[in-house]
């Protein structure tokens, strides 16, 4: 419900990864503001795609009111609309809705207000393609491991590379060995969060080390 306190204690090569508490932060007092959060920032337009939000009621310390229910009031200002009811009650400090794309590009403002209490807006961008992964919010090598796995095969490494890139500070370098008993193929995999439904085709950039393999 937001009353968490997370603490991440610094590793050695900085990728905070190496344990996390979580410890209560106590009961909020009376509310006085709201907060929109959702686990997308951007979504496919022309599609079927959608994705949670989540509106908070917060005290002045930031932590979630204690009060029973607000009546909290959605619109969107732009592509795409909110699903069901845009009016909702947050029992308990907290209200969870729905948030659907539309064909229309461009960016969308969900806001919410309820009477005596400081609003919240959140942008969603809604665009004709989506980035799988640019590699550029990799902290360390340790989070690079968990977002992409090597399978079987060859003899297989990857890094991350400031040299030789695209668009942006960084690509992802694969090394790689054959012959010598190596079989001749290698799965490089990315677990998605979601189902790409709607789009058709995937544009990549690549530098190849010209051997012709």
């Amino acid at each position: 419900n937001g009353n968490l306190s997370m603490q991440i204690p610094a590793s050695p090569d900085g990728s905070g990864d190496v344990a996390f508490i979580a410890s209560p932060m106590g009961k909020g007092g009376k509310a006085f503001q709201l907060t929109l959060t959702s686990p997308e920032k951007s979504l496919l337009a022309g599609s079927a795609w959608t994705t949670g939000l989540t509106c908070l009621v917060r005290d002045k310390e930031g932590l979630i009111s204690s009060d029973p229910a607000h009546l909290v009031n959605f619109r969107v200002e732009g592509p795409g609309q909110i699903i069901g009811e845009n009016s909702r009650n947050a029992y308990g400090g907290y209200v969870e809705l729905d948030y659907a794309a539309s064909n229309e590009v461009g960016t969308a403002l969900i806001i919410a207000e309820a009477s005596g209490l400081i609003g919240d807006t959140l942008a969603i961008d809604l665009n004709d393609q989506i980035v799988i992964d640019n590699f550029e919010d990799y902290r360390s090598f340790s989070d690079l491991e968990i977002a992409w796995d090597i399978r079987g095969g060859t003899k297989a490494q990857i890094f991350l590379d400031r040299t030789n890139r695209g668009n942006g500070d960084y690509s992802l370098r694969l090394t790689y060995g054959i012959g010598n008993s190596y079989p001749p193929y290698a799965g490089i995999v990315k677990l998605l969060d979601r189902k790409y439904s709607g789009t058709n085709r995937l544009r990549f950039w690549l530098k190849t080390d010209n051997s012709n393999r």
